[in-house]
């Protein structure tokens, strides 16, 4: 496997995951907002506390 090859593996592992947190963050952005908090409040939450199930039971409270 050369340079390019290698490149290319790792880039297309990046943009899965890139796309898997990225659903993750649509996700909690939009029932953060429809429980109340505010934008900032939402994203605050997601940066300080990234641990999952956590988020989404502090806003299910």
């Amino acid at each position: 496997m050369d340079w390019a090859d290698e490149r290319r593996a790792v880039l297309r592992d990046a943009l899965g995951i890139g796309v898997a947190t990225g659903a993750y963050a649509l996700s909690f952005g939009a029932l953060g907002t429809a429980a109340g908090l505010s934008v900032t409040q939402t994203c605050a939450t997601s940066v300080l506390m990234f641990t999952g199930a956590s988020q989404y039971a502090l806003v299910g409270i």
